[in-house]
């Protein structure tokens, strides 16, 4: 196997798994909001903490390192692509978003959080739902491509950790929030380009020894002794060490990387995470009714279907030139201009 081919493999592995407990994490989320299971709380809540500690610094990590991939070369920016992926970025977070708010109006009684024209008119401000992610992910490109981000040194990256590390206890309202988001995932971004840089590290044992130790450090100070002032170091060296170990575990090992399970979601990794919140809320509400009323099995039932459904949308589409209309308009523009 070539050096290209297996990065792309160890890659499309760890997002796969990085989607899946995307999905699961937002199928305890939605359950711990709507209440549906009270016995069960004490069980959801630390395994939804868990996910939530590293998920998304994962995959704007990935990111990072896939935009250094993809859009830089020789030292320059390219233009071409880098600007067609901006299209794309921005054309599925306001689709999506649409039809989000759309669902919710036509079904406020079976949601969590109800949405009204103002939410609508603040969508470029304040990102819907579950999609902030694309949201944020188009700043952080523009940003990165501004300031050069994978021509910096390693040192540098003590300015995002130390601005992430402040921005911490920053989200008083949602304005803030987004603003949080851009500010703490802007480190993670910029430590994946640094390592598509120095890859060598991601297969360094040492450095995943050194990780375990740090994270079981931060995870004791967090749990044991939290004190508010020092919530935003523990929080995100825990991150941190959790995606590195990750990281190391995929790139070192074949087998995990090449499972076809997770190659698989890798693959569609945006398709599954655009459509999985519509299936996750309807099997939320679609479950009891049936008569499934076993807390974890009904978790696992409904990621289990839900993930299976988005994956057979996902390959469908794959088959049918006009779904670019949908998840990547770029292409179609390409074949006219073709």
């Amino acid at each position: 196997m070539s050096g290209s081919s297996r990065r792309e493999a160890w890659l499309d592995g760890l997002k796969g798994f990085g989607i899946l407990l995307v999905i699961l994490g937002h199928v305890l989320s939605g359950y711990l909001d709507a209440w549906t299971f009270p016995e069960a709380y004490g069980s959801f809540y630390p395994v939804r903490t868990w996910i939530y500690s590293f998920h998304m610094p994962l995959f704007f990590l990935i990111s990072g390192y896939t935009f250094t991939l993809a859009y830089w070369r020789d030292g320059s920016l390219r233009r071409d692509r880098f600007f067609r992926q901006l299209v794309n970025l921005l054309w599925v977070y306001v689709l999506f978003a649409l039809i989000q708010w759309c669902v919710k109006q036509a079904v406020p009684d079976l949601v969590n959080e109800a949405y009204d024209l103002r939410d609508l008119r603040r969508m470029f401000l304040e990102p819907l739902g579950n999609f902030w992610y694309v949201y944020v992910l188009f700043v952080i490109y523009i940003l990165a491509a501004l300031v050069r981000l994978p021509e910096w040194p390693g040192w540098w990256l003590l300015a995002p950790a130390a601005v992430a590390v402040m921005a911490a206890d920053l989200h008083l309202d949602w304005t803030q929030l987004t603003v949080y988001r851009v500010l703490y995932h802007f480190f993670f971004f910029a430590l994946g380009c640094f390592l598509n840089r120095r890859r060598e590290l991601i297969g360094s044992a040492k450095l995943a020894g050194v990780s375990a130790m740090c994270l079981f450090t931060a995870g004791y100070f967090y749990v044991y002794w939290y004190v508010r002032y020092w919530y935003a170091n523990w929080k995100l060296g825990i991150a941190v060490c959790i995606c590195f170990l990750l990281l190391w575990l995929f790139y070192r090992f074949r087998t995990l990387a090449e499972n076809r399970l997770l190659q698989l979601c890798g693959k569609h990794c945006l398709e599954l995470y655009l459509l999985h919140t519509f299936f996750t809320a309807g099997f939320r509400s679609l479950l009891p009714l049936l008569g499934v009323r076993t807390p974890w099995f009904s978790v696992w039932l409904n990621f289990t279907l839900s993930t299976a459904l988005c994956l057979l949308l996902a390959y469908l589409a794959g088959r049918f030139r006009w779904t670019d209309v949908i998840f990547r308009p770029s292409r179609i523009w390409e074949r006219m201009r073709g």
